[in-house]
């Protein structure tokens, strides 16, 4: 079942709901929004999502939160706030070792009533998916060897492409 992304901004806060499959044709979109929003030196001052309603993230979803994440703290010194996590969610976090950079709050947050929805892509750029997969390799030695194929597979793609 494919998911969505629905977005949102006020207040200098980023609003994201991630519902049922998140997967990496839904990334395109987030991130170009996402990564509009900063310069090198300002940004918003929070993102917040929320994955009451997610029933799986992908490595590309997930890695895409980590880059995101990385630029939050350079201009905030804050750290995406993951709010309604389930159980699963966080199993899969944990399991690209997010829960070491991203905040996972008990708290409650009311999210925007309205909130646009993201378009799906056909097909995905393997720059994106190799950025994504960056970005988690860089948390950990276990994913560094998880990725290390996808990252040498993906940069020969990319350079057949040019």
């Amino acid at each position: 079942m494919q998911g969505k992304i629905l977005f949102a901004e006020a207040d200098d806060t980023i609003y994201i709901k991630g519902i049922g499959h998140i997967t990496a044709a839904l990334c395109t979109d987030l991130k170009q929004r996402l990564f509009d929003k900063f310069t090198e030196t300002t940004g918003p001052k929070e993102i917040a999502v929320d994955l009451k309603d997610c029933s799986y993230m992908d490595s590309t979803f997930m890695g895409l939160l980590a880059g995101c994440n990385r630029r939050l703290e350079k201009v905030s010194s804050r750290k995406i706030d993951i709010y309604n996590a389930s159980e699963s969610s966080v199993k899969l976090l944990q399991s690209m070792e997010l829960l070491k950079v991203l905040n996972i709050s008990s708290g409650a947050k009311d999210f925007p009533d309205k909130m646009e929805e993201l378009g799906v892509k056909n097909s995905v750029d393997p720059a994106l998916v190799l950025n994504t997969h960056e970005n988690l390799m860089e948390l950990s030695e276990s994913n560094r060897k998880k990725f290390s194929t996808l990252h040498e597979l993906l940069k020969q793609q990319i350079e057949d492409s040019k």
